[in-house]
């Protein structure tokens, strides 16, 4: 028998919510530029590495 489980953090999204929309503007603006560079840096990394990309880093042909 399993016993009951511990409701964490995780099972309370809202006053975190709550917290966050206090956040400042400046605040906002830092993490939606590093979050475009990171996703930058994640999609061109990843087509440049890929499996399926053929040796010059292009696409092969029928994909």
């Amino acid at each position: 028998m399993t016993p009951a489980a511990v409701p964490t953090d995780a099972h309370r999204p809202l006053p975190k919510a709550i917290v966050i929309s206090f956040l400042d503007h400046v605040t906002w603006l830092r993490f939606a530029v590093w979050f475009l560079l990171g996703g930058l840096v994640y999609t061109f990394y990843g087509y440049r590495r890929s499996a399926l990309a053929g040796r010059d880093g292009t696409t092969p042909p029928g994909s």
